[in-house]
């Protein structure tokens, strides 16, 4: 068994408002986590707590419902720990088992201050993926929006949430309920509609009152037909669910919707992966915090996308022990750039683009002989002793000024330089 490191342990704090909690982390130096705590095993969670019919911005809350918790690691006498006596003991508690993760590769630190020299570049960046374009371009040539849109939730998508909902609404002793693909396909476009078209309730879309009906709703389906449909819509068989995946119930929809999203290959040179968040304030295991973005409450998703907002593929954050098809024992940035380029079947076609929040050394490494183009900001604690300029010394430098560092074995470029935001 491997020895337990004595100099720091893990810690945890728990809060019944939100506001409390965000007062400690402002206090706090250390690496910090808000983790929404799940509900207790009795509470029915497919039920929400708000008035789903009230569409009005004022029915969103300002807090999380439920109570919350700080996790956070830190150095055995941080100053910040010993002040606060309501700190958890949790060091004195036994740890969790954890399967062991793979060894990370470790990169050779060949640096020199030379020309970037690389070598095996296969073809040009932009030829297979404009080829794919352009066959796009004449398949999609002449359809209207709504047609296009329809390339995407075809007939066996509709046919999938029709199938799953008939069938969910028979396991839950509803057998007078019945939904064709011409019901669901209307349902959907009033949802659409809605997003875009609101009003304070949802039942006034079918107001009697001049100033307040719509309708090309109401003329569209009855309400009691479209409240049964959204009643009974599933996306999966509930009798058939593996229940070690949180995503159990929207899974096969899901996988369903990324084979639509690369139907025509990924027909784009220049790719991104990012997270995103969909905007939730119920209660649910998954839903996240994420403190200073427009979003704040929701599930945030895993994204590869084009530059130009294509999604080619999505996936759910489910936790740090995200172990996607691409998992490498590296991390959960590096895993996730690796199941999300798992889609790509010429990789020297495109040119990869993410955050220091994935960027690795290593993961460069691998992408490198994978013979992916790929750029994308790092953490200084990733460099692996990269000899380029202190950040202290560059902030005397004049706006501009850049050091670099060229890793001959792997072929990777380090460029850090001057800027006005942040100083480097």
């Amino acid at each position: 068994m491997d020895a337990i490191c004595t100099t720091s342990f893990f810690g945890r704090k728990k809060f019944d408002a939100l506001p409390q909690a965000l007062d400690d982390v402002d206090d706090f130096d250390g690496a910090v986590d808000i983790v929404v705590l799940p509900p207790a095993p009795d509470v029915l969670t497919d039920e929400e707590d708000f008035d789903d019919n009230d569409l009005t911005n004022t029915a969103i809350p300002k807090d999380v419902p439920g109570s919350v918790e700080l996790h956070f690691i830190a150095e055995e006498g941080d100053a910040n720990i010993e002040a606060e006596s309501d700190w958890s003991d949790s060091d004195d508690e036994p740890l969790a088992a954890k399967r062991p993760r793979k060894a990370a590769k470790i990169v050779t630190k060949n640096w020199k201050k030379c020309e970037p020299v690389y070598t095996n570049l296969v073809g040009s960046l932009a030829g297979g993926a404009k080829q794919r374009e352009n066959n796009v371009t004449q398949a999609l040539e002449g359809l209207n929006p709504l047609e296009i849109f329809e390339k995407l939730v075809d007939d066996k998508v509709i046919a999938h949430i029709v199938y799953q909902s008939n069938l969910y609404a028979q396991q839950s002793n509803r057998h007078t309920f019945s939904v064709n693909s011409e019901d669901m396909r209307t349902f959907i476009g009033i949802l659409l509609f809605s997003g875009y078209h609101k009003l304070p309730r949802e039942r006034l879309y079918w107001s009697s009152d001049e100033d307040m009906g719509v309708p090309f709703v109401s003329e569209c389906m009855a309400r009691n037909t479209y409240l049964q449909i959204k009643r009974n819509i599933h996306l999966a068989d509930n009798s058939k669910l593996d229940k070690q995946d949180k995503l159990f119930k929207i899974r096969p929809f899901m996988n369903l919707i990324n084979s639509k999203f690369q139907q025509w290959g990924i027909f784009h040179a220049t790719l991104s992966i990012d997270e995103a968040m969909v905007r939730y304030f119920g209660r649910h295991s998954l839903k996240q915090f994420i403190k200073g973005k427009p979003v704040r409450f929701g599930f945030k998703e895993w994204m590869l996308c084009s530059a130009t907002g294509f999604c080619y593929a999505l996936d759910v954050y489910c936790g740090k022990n995200y172990e996607g098809q691409g998992a490498s024992g590296l991390g959960l940035g590096s895993n996730v750039v690796l199941s999300m380029l798992d889609v790509i079947n010429h990789p020297e076609d495109h040119c990869i683009y993410f955050d220091n929040f994935f960027t690795s050394m290593q993961l460069l490494a691998i992408l490198k002989d994978k013979e992916f183009r790929c750029s994308g900001t790092i953490r200084d604690n990733r460099l692996l002793q990269c000899p380029l300029e202190r950040s202290k010394s560059l902030q005397k430098k004049e706006r501009g000024f850049y050091d670099y560092r060229f890793e001959t074995k792997h072929e990777i470029l380090i460029v850090k330089w001057k800027d006005n935001k942040h100083g480097e």
